[in-house]
Order: C-alpha cells, then sequence, then structure tokens
C-alpha cells in the first residue's frame, strides 16, 4: 500500500514538473524569439553580429557550468551505495533525463556561438539576418534556461537525500527487528 501511494505521489509530482518545465521552455523560447525578432527589426546586421560575437564570455560561463553540473550529477549519484534496483532505476531516470537537457542545453549555447561566425562568412544580407536571428534566439533562450541550473540541481540533492534517509530508515529498522528476534530467542 505505501509503495502504491508513494507511486502515486511520484507520478503526480512528475506530472507538474513536466508542465512547470514546458512553460518554462516555452516562456524561453518565446522570448529568445522576442530577442531575435528585435534584433533583426532594429540592428544593423555588422553592429548585431558584432554583439553577439562579444558575447564570447558569457556563452563560456555558460558552458563551464553546463559541464560543471553534468560532472556534479555523475559523482553524486556514484557514492550512493545499498541502494534497492527500484531507487537505483528512479534515479538513474532522473539523471539521464537531466543529464540530456544539460547536453541538450550545451549544444544550443555553442551553436548560438558558431552561428554569428558563419553568418559573417556569407554574403547574402537576408541569409546573415535569419543566422543571426537563430543565434539572437539561441543565446536568449540558453542563458534564461541556465538559470534553471541551480534549481535542476537542488533537486536531484532532494531526491538523493530522500533516498539516503530512506535507506538509514530502513537499516534502523532492520536492526531493531533483529534485536528484538534476538531478545526473542533468549527469552
Amino acid at each position: 500500500m505505501a509503495t502504491h501511494s508513494h507511486s502515486n505521489i511520484h507520478s503526480a509530482a512528475v506530472s507538474s514538473n513536466s508542465l512547470k518545465n514546458f512553460l518554462l521552455l516555452s516562456a524561453a523560447l518565446t522570448t529568445g524569439a522576442l530577442a531575435g525578432y528585435v534584433g533583426m527589426a532594429y540592428l544593423r546586421v555588422s553592429a548585431w553580429e558584432a554583439l553577439l560575437k562579444d558575447t564570447w564570455i558569457i556563452q563560456g560561463v555558460l558552458v563551464a557550468a553546463i559541464v560543471a553540473l553534468i560532472y556534479k550529477l555523475q559523482s553524486d549519484i556514484a557514492g550512493l551505495a545499498g541502494l534497492t534496483s527500484l531507487q537505483r532505476i528512479q534515479l538513474d531516470e532522473m539523471v539521464t533525463v537531466k543529464s540530456r537537457r544539460l547536453w541538450a542545453l550545451f549544444f544550443a549555447v555553442a551553436l548560438s556561438a558558431l552561428l554569428p561566425r558563419l553568418a559573417s562568412a556569407i554574403a547574402d544580407q537576408t541569409s546573415q539576418s535569419r543566422l543571426l536571428f537563430a543565434a539572437t534566439a539561441l543565446q536568449v533562450t540558453s542563458a534564461l534556461l541556465c538559470g534553471r541550473l541551480p534549481g535542476m540541481w537542488q533537486e536531484l540533492r532532494r531526491f538523493t537525500t530522500a533516498l539516503i534517509a530512506e535507506k538509514e530508515r530502513k537499516a534502523r529498522q532492520q536492526a531493531e527487528l533483529d534485536r528484538l528476534a534476538k531478545a526473542a530467542q533468549k527469552g
């Protein structure tokens, strides 16, 4: 019974997180597209391109944060021993999903850095504008999504802390049962 209710709670939390993630992604993409539109409508192509190229330091910081979090996720779960197979599966699923999202974010940041450089090699101003629009949209979207990185790490930490607490509680229960069994054998 407890496992069933835990499963329902887990399902409800996953559904709530999915909706929240969808809304956050939609808002970030919309903001990115709006920034791209503003750049296209109000900036000269050369100034826009220069502005995007000058954001390399921000992109470097974002990429470093993303890669650091990927390795932190992997190292945090590597040290967890004694989990049940169900707990290990849940943890592996969570880390796999988060790692995929982080790698997608990594590639979005990298692509947003590459697109302005590609645009400078193209003579057609319409094609340049389209590439710069895409670069701006990706930069703004990925920067906004990187604001979620600490929350992703905290979510995983809460989950692993709960798993560790559950493991310790079960160990205490087993120790108490063993103590009672020994007392019953003596008495």
